[in-house]
């Protein structure tokens, strides 16, 4: 008895695009981008992760690819510029071809959470453990002070007024 040869088709397409984009540590020169995998991928492993970046204060009119090959779903992106804005997303590629983008849903600013340090001014977090009666109770007391680096008055290192 002879059988018909059969053949079986496996579609493989695309992957859905990657899911919940989330910019997070954002400073002045760098970020860091972190998603969820796609839903689909497409019927073939994801190889990698793409992120593109568009500088939107320099109106620039394409993206750039910055993060060509993450393997994992974060990527770091370096080479920001201070005070400029920037559109981020990123896509899931299998061995078919890239997925459409998904995009951070507002631009970053690229800037230090804490601001601009000034001159020779500097705000210093001192953290001291103290001990409270009974012993086996300890906290923390904060005490924030803004220095100034001075070998005159005050010494070397400088003291600080306390903020309130």
């Amino acid at each position: 008895m002879t059988y018909p040869d059969i053949s079986v088709h496996v579609a493989v397409a695309k992957p859905s695009p990657p899911r919940h984009l989330t910019a997070e540590e954002v400073f002045a020169d760098s970020c860091s981008l972190s998603w969820h995998p796609p839903e689909s991928d497409g019927g073939s492993p994801i190889t990698h992760y793409s992120v593109e970046m568009l500088d939107v204060t320099d109106r620039d009119k394409h993206w750039v690819e910055v993060v060509p090959a993450s393997e994992t779903e974060a990527a770091e992106i370096k080479g920001l510029s201070e005070g400029h804005r920037y559109r981020l997303r990123a896509r899931a590629v299998n061995k078919v071809g890239a997925s459409e983008p998904t995009e951070l849903s507002n631009p970053i600013t690229a800037k230090n959470p804490w601001g601009k340090i000034k001159d020779n001014h500097y705000v210093v977090l001192k953290i001291v453990l103290t001990s409270i009666i009974p012993a086996c109770y300890s906290g923390f007391d904060f005490c924030i002070r803004r220095c100034s680096w001075s070998t005159s008055r005050r010494g070397a290192h400088g003291l600080g007024q306390e903020l309130r």
